[in-house]
Parts: C-alpha cells; sequence; structure tokens
C-alpha cells in the first residue's frame, strides 16, 4: 500500500515505431530511448511501445553500439506483418518475361506511389492502437507520447486518445508541413496535400505539438494555427563521457589534419560540393594536400567521390562506408575537424541527429554552408565551431584550424560546455510539458520553449 501523502509516479505510454536497437533512422531510434531513459529523473515513469520485427536491425546482430535494452524504460516490443502493397511491390521486384518489364515498372511507380501516399507499410497503426489500449488499461497510466518518423504515429495518437481519453502529446520531430519526406524521397505536391489534409485534423485532438528546433515548430505553428512546443535532439551523457575516458591518453595519428563527415548526403538538400571547392582552394593558395585527409562515413560515398573527383581533390577523401554506431563515435573523438553538411536549399533548423555526437566529441565543428540560424546559434553559443558558405571563406577556416593543428593550440573542449544538448537536460523540457498537459503542479511549464 502506498505511504499515506506519497505521490504516485506518472506514468507515459511512448509509441516509437524506431526505437533501439533498430538504426534504420538512428536519430529517431536515439530520440525515443534518450527521452524514456532521461525521465525517470523527472519524476516519470516509461513504458515505451515499439516494434519487435520489420527491420533487419531486430532480427540480426546487436552488438553494434545501440542497445536492445534501455535503461529506466519498461519497453513492450509487439510483431507487425508488412502490408498488402508491401507484399505486391515485392512480387513486382520478381523475374519476369522480357516483355512485361516496362508494364511491371509502371505498377511498381504506381504501388509506390500508393505507400508514400497511405503510409501504409505495415500493420503498425493497427497492432500499436490495441496493444496501447490494453497497456493503457493495465497500467494505469496517464498520458499518451507519440513520435513521428513515420508520420502514422500520428493516427495513433489520435485513436488512442479517443478510445482511452487520456491527454496525447505528438512529437513530431520535423515539421510536418515540410514538402519532402526523407525515407521516401520526394512526394508530388498533390500527394503533400492530401497527407497534409489526412495530418492536420488529426493532430486538433493533442493536447500538446512538439518539433525539434524552433525553426521547424514555427512553421508548423503557422499552419496548425496552434502554439508547437520545442524539444530539441541531443546525445547520452553518460556514453560520451565513458568513450572520453577511454580516449584520454590514447595516441593519435599526427601525420594528418583529418577532417570527419557523418551521415548521408541528399542531393540538393545535403550536398558536398562546396565544401569540397573550398578544399580545392585551400590546396591553390598552397595548403599542403599531403598534410589533409577527408574522411567519411555513410551510406553515400559514391556521391562524395564523384564530387570530390569534380573538384580535383580525389586523393584527399577516406570513403570508410557505413560503420557501426560506436565506431563512428569513437572515429569524431580522434578527428581534427567535424563537418556539419547543412541544407544546401536555405532551410533552417535541421541539423540532423549527428551534430549533437558532434558537439558531444568536443572537436571543432565546421557547419557549410553557414545559412542554418539553428546551428550557427549553438555553435556560437557553445564555442563549438565556425560556419561558412563562400569556398574562399571555407578555406580560410580550414587554414585556421589547420595551423591551430600544427601548433599544438586545438584542444578538446569539456563535455560540460555542452550538457545542455544532452538527453538529461532534454528529458527535463519533456518532463515540463508532461506535468503541463497532465495538471501536475510539480513543475511549471517554462513559457520560453513555445513558439
Amino acid at each position: 500500500m502506498m505511504p499515506i501523502g506519497a505521490q504516485r509516479a506518472m506514468r507515459v505510454l511512448m509509441v516509437a515505431y524506431y526505437f533501439p536497437p533498430c538504426r534504420c533512422w538512428p536519430t529517431a531510434s536515439a530520440r525515443a530511448a534518450g527521452l524514456a531513459a532521461g525521465l525517470r529523473y523527472r519524476g516519470w515513469v516509461s513504458v515505451v511501445l515499439t516494434r519487435a520485427n520489420g527491420c533487419p536491425c531486430l532480427e540480426q546482430d546487436r552488438s553494434d553500439g545501440m542497445p536492445a535494452i534501455v535503461p529506466a524504460a519498461d519497453v513492450i516490443r509487439v510483431g507487425v506483418r508488412p502490408s498488402r502493397l508491401v507484399r505486391l511491390r515485392s512480387a513486382l521486384t520478381e523475374s519476369s518475361p522480357r516483355w512485361i518489364g516496362p508494364v511491371r515498372l509502371t505498377w511498381r511507380k504506381m504501388v509506390t506511389a500508393a505507400l508514400l501516399l497511405s503510409e501504409r507499410s505495415d500493420d503498425w497503426v493497427s497492432v500499436a492502437v490495441s496493444e496501447g489500449q490494453r497497456v493503457i488499461a493495465e497500467r494505469d497510466l496517464n498520458v499518451i507520447w507519440t513520435t513521428s518518423g513515420p508520420y502514422r504515429s500520428i493516427v495513433i495518437g489520435r485513436r488512442l486518445r479517443g478510445v482511452t481519453g487520456l491527454p496525447w502529446i505528438a512529437d513530431l520531430r520535423d515539421s510536418v508541413s515540410k514538402r519532402r519526406d526523407w525515407a521516401g524521397g520526394s512526394v508530388h505536391g498533390w500527394m503533400r496535400w492530401i497527407q497534409r489534409w489526412r495530418r492536420f485534423p488529426a493532430l486538433r485532438a493533442a493536447e500538446a505539438i512538439s518539433c525539434v528546433t524552433p525553426q521547424e515548430a514555427a512553421i508548423d505553428a503557422v499552419n496548425l494555427r496552434r502554439p508547437v512546443h520545442v524539444i530539441p535532439s541531443g546525445f547520452d551523457e553518460a556514453e560520451w563521457r565513458h568513450l572520453r575516458k577511454l580516449t584520454h591518453g590514447a595516441r593519435r595519428d599526427g601525420s594528418a589534419f583529418r577532417v570527419l563527415y557523418a551521415g548521408t548526403l541528399y542531393p540538393g538538400l545535403r550536398e558536398p560540393d562546396r565544401f569540397l571547392d573550398g578544399v580545392a582552394r585551400y590546396v591553390a593558395q598552397g595548403g599542403d594536400p599531403a598534410t589533409l585527409r577527408v574522411t567519411y562515413l555513410g551510406p553515400s560515398g559514391d556521391v562524395l567521390v564523384s564530387a570530390a573527383e569534380r573538384f580535383g581533390v580525389r586523393e584527399l577523401i577516406e570513403d570508410r562506408g557505413s560503420v557501426r554506431p560506436r565506431e563512428a563515435r569513437q572515429a569524431m573523438i580522434e578527428a581534427d575537424l567535424l563537418l556539419a553538411i547543412v541544407s544546401s536549399n536555405g532551410e533552417s533548423g535541421v541539423p540532423g541527429g549527428k551534430f549533437y555526437e558532434y558537439l558531444a566529441a568536443g572537436r571543432p565543428i565546421l557547419a557549410v554552408p553557414g545559412t542554418d540560424e539553428y546551428v550557427n546559434g549553438v555553435l556560437a553559443s557553445t564555442g563549438a565551431g565556425r560556419w561558412a558558405s563562400d569556398p574562399a571563406e571555407i578555406a580560410s577556416v580550414l587554414r585556421l584550424y589547420v595551423e591551430g593543428w600544427r601548433t599544438g593550440r586545438t584542444q578538446r573542449r569539456p563535455l560540460e560546455e555542452v550538457l545542455d544538448h544532452s538527453w538529461s537536460a532534454r528529458a527535463r523540457e519533456l518532463a515540463d510539458l508532461l506535468d503541463a498537459v497532465t495538471g501536475s503542479a510539480r513543475r511549471p511549464l517554462a513559457p520560453t520553449r513555445r513558439v
């Protein structure tokens, strides 16, 4: 029996399609896991509802630095089945007579468009609603939190709120008003209009909505005609303290100044051309190519190598391909400069999940181009790095950092300087929002995080 006067811990159902050890969308997995673990220290008990299957990460090797069990969170995993559309698309890729090849390709495009439009790659919505309803009844939960990626989480949140009556927080991560789906590629205007027509009414049922940056939240606040809260992404403080301790005093290869970029390159959105143009100018202005290396970690090595060949700096590129998360973090700590390639179309508020790991690594960061107001603001407030857009400016910044490397002036920044960007800090912001929608008086909602 609970002691008289004792306060029962508040409980939240966290619905997350992507969750460790799944790394198909690592930033989404890390967000759900980091917030779930951090809420424990803010007076909340997290019950996570996620998939048990549906991607290779959940069915293969898990010893890659993406934990299968998240401390301080009760994780419930449910099985999902691929939808008929997915099975049909798979059938259309099978071998068939040559004469029906064009017909098969046309049908495959139509099925792919239907998948993008319906967002039904499996039966996650029906499974999550059914299981969520059961868990809410059995565990006496107080509030529902869903995180997007995919946006079907909005449907799940709306339905669970309707059948249970519990308040619901819709975490959109990226703006729901954007004209591009990162997972599915470009979406035609009429398809985007239909998707917005389906999502916007559902979001009216939510007690609160959140995005990852002020710029993203501002877009949705206008379109949804309601306030949108800001809860950025972050990094695991305990993990990075451990990694830094392991590498403290370790010998590093000092024969070359190493620039590291980790992440996916997207044509028209995140492109390496400006940076490589700056590298070419640095070399043309007398920079020693023998002491400069650009290391790439990710699935877009062919894009980077092709661009490097156009600018005549192919010999400086080291393409290591996709590596395990722990290996990537180790490389960030050992690098001399971390390259953050942000949106080349001038869009602000899209730093990418690797940006926060860059902060935790403690090495200088160079953002290219220097058009993302959110990224520039974080770099300025933490002193973590610089930004540049013009190739001549990029060459100048490179020269500055290389000179600091040669003279030994560049030191690793203390982790304490960026703890405001850790998952612990983000969990505090989410706890404030949870308290506000449930009427808890333990902590008032900070008004500065509303847009």
